[in-house]
């Protein structure tokens, strides 16, 4: 165990501890744990005691077994012949504690990979926000919100908006729902499916019961009638070569002319440099040369 794992190599050799408490996992996956530490073997598993041997060997950092349980999870998923809701469920919500826990988005990928070429990607998020909206991990919403994907928004709007209607009479507007909508492109919703986006909004006018919910309300309302405005990213000017920033004039703003703007080694990200007095106005004239000498008498 000590040669595959330095986190219990620590234990044993420097904390020189005998034993190690394992009783927040399953016997049968502290078994298959020890058994592929000695062999190097990873039969495949059922569903049941993945989660615990996938956590085991981020926690103990046996990083060859971290990538066998990617190909075990991959396993699992390709045994499902034909899919139903709770195997959906299951890859979802191993992919969320994957990622919130350990940190891994390879489970993600794969949990996602399958649901999508499956198809079931708009039944599967309809009836799980349906179930589950108000006890969703911050993870699980951010993972909802990946799985609809940027193009389809009303995956997500949809199933919300026919759960307000169901809960009308509550009048529940939920942190969760908030986010959920907060956090979608509601500007595209209403371009692809506008009689989504408008029941939205219906059904929203009768569930805000309070003047927050209805300032809520308007300024999600902001985001369908005005465009989101990309920003052109900042160039900052010593981050461009020298040798490429005189082909490239119209990405800075001219400098306001000057009476100095013109001479010569103006800089092009920036006014051009002032003149000294001298480099300016011209010499003052000496009187005799602006006042003409006076006339004589005679002349």
């Amino acid at each position: 165990l000590s040669f595959n794992s330095p986190v219990i190599d620590h234990m044993t050799t420097t904390l020189h501890l005998t034993s190690l408490d394992m009783e927040e996992f399953s016997e049968e996956a502290v078994r298959y744990f020890v058994d592929a530490a000695y062999s190097g073997e990873t039969p495949l598993i059922s569903r049941d005691i993945f989660r615990d041997i996938n956590k085991m060997s981020h926690v103990f950092n046996v990083t060859w077994l971290v990538t066998r349980c990617s190909e075990l999870f991959t396993g699992i998923a390709k045994a499902i012949e034909e899919p139903t809701y709770q195997d959906l469920v299951f890859l979802f919500d191993e992919a969320a504690f994957a990622l919130a826990k350990l940190k891994s988005r390879e489970i993600v990928r794969i949990a996602f990979d399958f649901i999508r070429s499956a198809n079931g990607e708009e039944d599967f998020i309809s009836i799980y926000i349906k179930e589950n909206l108000h006890s969703l991990s911050h993870q699980q919403l951010e993972l909802i919100l990946e799985l609809a994907g940027p193009t389809d928004v009303q995956y997500v709007v949809k199933p919300l908006t026919q759960y307000l209607e169901d809960t009308l009479s509550k009048r529940n507007l939920s942190d969760n729902c908030k986010y959920l909508l907060d956090n979608s492109d509601l500007y595209l919703c209403q371009q692809n499916t506008p009689i989504i986006a408008e029941k939205l909004f219906d059904v929203l006018e009768q569930v805000c019961s309070s003047p927050e919910s209805f300032k809520w309300m308007f300024q999600l309302h902001r985001k369908v009638v005005n465009k989101p405005v990309t920003t052109a990213p900042r160039i900052v000017p010593n981050s461009i070569p020298s040798a490429f920033r005189r082909s490239i004039p119209s990405i800075a703003a001219p400098a306001r002319s000057s009476p100095s703007a013109a001479t010569p080694g103006s800089g092009l990200f920036g006014a051009a440099p002032r003149s000294s007095p001298s480099a300016v106005a011209p010499p003052r004239s000496s009187p005799s040369a602006v006042t003409p000498p006076r006339s004589s008498p005679s002349a």
